[in-house]
């Protein structure tokens, strides 16, 4: 069924250049994925705690080469709806945040093939979910 489909409509396609350059995977930017990796870590650490209405801002992404290999510095913000949940993140004593900025650090390292160091802060940015201008700055929106 399906490989015959697919063998069919392959067959009937025209032959062009490509759109794309074939070592590229996507057009998003790297800092898009970074914010995503991090996000994916505030997912796992806290999924019963912190709803899925967090935000990851890079605020800073710089590469550069430090004793000889790749080095990436990154800033982030971790944007969420109440101050209630910015007391999850931040953890007793910063226990949170700790946890969180090393699991993204290890997740990042792999994704990035560098050394990284990541600071990351967490801000209240109350009702950014219904806030046009909040949501273009984040590219949900045009």
């Amino acid at each position: 069924g399906v490989e015959d489909l697919v063998a069919a409509v392959a067959a009937n396609l025209p032959l062009s250049d490509y759109l794309y350059d074939p070592e590229y995977f996507t057009d998003r930017p790297q800092r898009f994925f970074v914010a995503e990796i991090i996000r994916e870590q505030i997912l796992r650490q806290f999924s019963k705690e912190i709803p899925y209405a967090c935000e990851v801002r890079v605020d800073r992404f710089k590469e550069r080469m430090k004793d000889g290999r790749p080095f990436v510095a990154i800033d982030a913000v971790v944007l969420v709806a109440r101050e209630s949940q910015k007391g999850i993140v931040v953890g007793k004593g910063g226990a949170g945040i700790k946890e969180l900025g090393s699991a993204a650090r290890a997740r990042l390292e792999e994704f990035l093939q560098a050394k990284v160091h990541l600071a990351l802060r967490v801000k209240v940015s109350k009702d950014w979910r219904s806030d046009d201008a909040k949501l273009r700055g984040m590219g949900y929106i045009q």
